[in-house]
């Protein structure tokens, strides 16, 4: 056969398709000359009975005015199941359930108290090194501590019921840890207690015990701030008495800002150590162990996390002061952000301290102030998705005034 001829079959599926397109442009001429439209009827099939047009309107109505509402609350709603009303709502709304992440719920009151001990706080802090101290107690048993635990098995019922349970104790023997930490990463050794702390405790074991020799380990010659928080024993006269004959600066009661979490990072801390714990296989049998472990845990995680912990706590300090606000990012961190919200110009964040190259914006719709300089020319710098030429407007955070001498080329900011 020659190389240019083609075959029996391939002749005859070609036929086929030239046929084939012949029979469609006649069918669309003559539909068009009947009717006008050359669109032709949907194939018949099973109709749709409850994922409607109608349905999938009115879940996503559901979730859009409250986000909250549970599936099985909108499944009752819409008298559909829950399964099926979970298919629908992921894959053909593309509706995703997301975890709320805890934020300080702060009164009126609150929120001009904390602004203004804030701005106090800065300038007390200014050119010393903070101390932050905390209480927290940490059951012995590490699977009583808060958390998902789980099992692995393809047949459950082959799995030991032992396996297969959390077992949780009602009141379990628990200790009462005492540390602090400074603005440096530094972290002092456990006090370890096994009743609740009075102000004779806290001053006999804490101040002078552990306080005391943290600074002279680790801060001798430096300045330093202690910053303690609003618990009734940490402000007693005797305890108060003490540190001034010491010598010892602390945030008076008046200055020292409630409800703020977020700008004590020792809480993070915390958080961290006990998982860490939560992990351990075996139980610490006796008050020594469990001060051993827990010794150790708290060093290996002021190794590794101490110093991005205290990262930038002026600067949060600073935020709230001028009126931040908490914003939850896509990370999904909650950081401070200062916000006006009659600002209506599209601003992009800097990297300095959220890292974020999109726009930000609150639950209210404000967004990021942001100072705009003509800065720098001869380059063209980009922007988020916006390319800014030569000889043209720099945006500035005004959070925390990122600007350098040096243009940061062909880099997002």
């Amino acid at each position: 056969m020659d190389k240019g001829r083609r075959s029996l079959f391939e002749r005859e599926l070609l036929g086929k398709r030239v046929m084939e397109f012949y029979n469609t442009t006649a069918n669309r001429d003559s539909k068009f000359k009947d009717s006008e439209n050359v669109q032709f009827k949907k194939p018949a099939g099973r109709p749709a009975k409850l994922a409607t047009t109608r349905v999938k309107n009115r879940i996503e109505k559901i979730f859009k005015t409250k986000p909250s509402t549970s599936v099985a609350v909108a499944a009752r709603k819409v008298k559909i199941s829950k399964s099926y009303l979970g298919e629908i709502k992921v894959h053909k709304l593309g509706i995703k359930a997301r975890t709320k992440k805890p934020a300080p719920n702060y009164k009126p009151v609150q929120e001009s108290r904390i602004k203004d001990c804030c701005q106090k706080l800065l300038k007390k802090m200014r050119g010393k090194v903070v101390i932050l101290d905390d209480e927290t107690y940490v059951p012995v048993d590490p699977s009583n501590l808060p958390g998902r635990h789980f099992f692995h098995s393809s047949d459950p019922s082959e799995v030991a019921y032992e396996e297969k349970v959390r077992k949780k104790d009602k009141f379990p023997k628990k200790y009462c840890i005492w540390q602090c930490i400074s603005s440096h990463g530094h972290v002092s050794d456990p006090v370890v207690l096994e009743g609740n702390i009075n102000q004779d405790i806290y001053l006999k074991n804490c101040v002078k015990a552990g306080l005391e020799a943290f600074i002279n380990r680790f801060h001798k010659n430096d300045k330093v701030l202690f910053w303690p928080d609003l618990a009734t024993c940490h402000y007693a006269k005797k305890v108060t008495e003490y540190l001034r004959k010491k010598n010892i600066d602390f945030v008076p009661k008046d200055i020292n800002p409630p409800n703020v979490p977020q700008l004590r990072p020792i809480e993070k801390f915390w958080a961290r150590s006990k998982s860490v714990y939560s992990r351990l296989q075996d139980v610490p049998d006796t008050f020594r162990k469990f001060k051993g472990r827990w010794k150790k845990i708290t060093s290996e995680v002021a190794k590794t996390s101490g110093k991005n912990l205290m990262k930038n706590l002026r600067k949060k300090i600073e935020l709230v002061a001028n009126g931040g606000k908490w914003l939850l990012l896509p990370s999904g961190e909650l950081h401070v952000f200062s916000v006006d919200e009659s600002d209506g110009r599209k601003v992009w964040a800097c990297r300095t301290l959220h890292k974020l190259t999109n726009e930000v914006k609150t639950s209210e719709g404000a967004r990021i102030v942001v100072k705009v300089e003509k800065v720098w020319s001869g380059r063209q710098i980009k922007f988020g998705d916006q390319s800014l030429h030569p000889t043209s407007e720099i945006f500035i955070c005004d959070m925390c005034k990122y600007i350098k001498n040096k243009v940061p080329n062909n880099r997002n900011i």
